[in-house]
């Protein structure tokens, strides 16, 4: 299983972490098929989370993190503050 839906829950949680995929690929430069190779994950995979498809499993989120060059729980971090800044 490499994501879950998150719109049927009506939470802005994958919403928020394709904002912070996409601006830290943008950030490095990088287009999705380099980042893709990178993480080892398809390129539509992360077509999917930018776009706010899907959250992604722990996996995923950890492979994506290292083809960042950052760890999971900076990206968490982002999308927690992201979040907050909603309400």
């Amino acid at each position: 299983m490499s994501s879950s839906p998150d719109s049927d829950s009506g939470m802005p949680t994958a919403s928020s972490f394709g904002a912070v995929l996409l601006r830290r690929r943008h950030e490095l430069g990088l287009s999705q098929e380099a980042l893709a190779e990178a993480a080892g994950v398809h390129r539509n995979t992360l077509s999917h989370l930018e776009r706010g498809r899907y959250a992604p499993s722990l996996d995923v989120l950890l492979r994506i993190a290292r083809g960042l060059g950052t760890t999971g729980a900076e990206l968490v971090a982002e999308v927690e503050s992201d979040l907050d800044g909603l309400e």
